[in-house]
């Protein structure tokens, strides 16, 4: 058995990944859960908080399926 399969196949050592690898990545993902966190709010607080009109469509709608069943 050559030596570079044996070494592929048979070490014991494991790859870690470097440790400003694993910040990057943890500091990406918690800007993109804020990110998204905020689009989400921001959403819901431009389109039903502020939007009267919608909100009584809303209570209406459900109404209305409350009497029909």
């Amino acid at each position: 058995m050559s030596p570079l399969i044996y070494n592929i196949v048979f070490t014991t050592t494991f790859w870690r990944p470097p440790h400003n690898l694993l910040l990057f990545t943890l500091i990406a993902g918690a800007i993109l859960t804020a990110n998204l966190t905020l689009l989400v709010l921001t959403f819901y607080e431009d389109h039903y908080w502020s939007d009267k009109k919608y909100r009584e469509e809303l209570r209406l709608n459900s109404q209305v399926k409350k009497k029909k069943a």
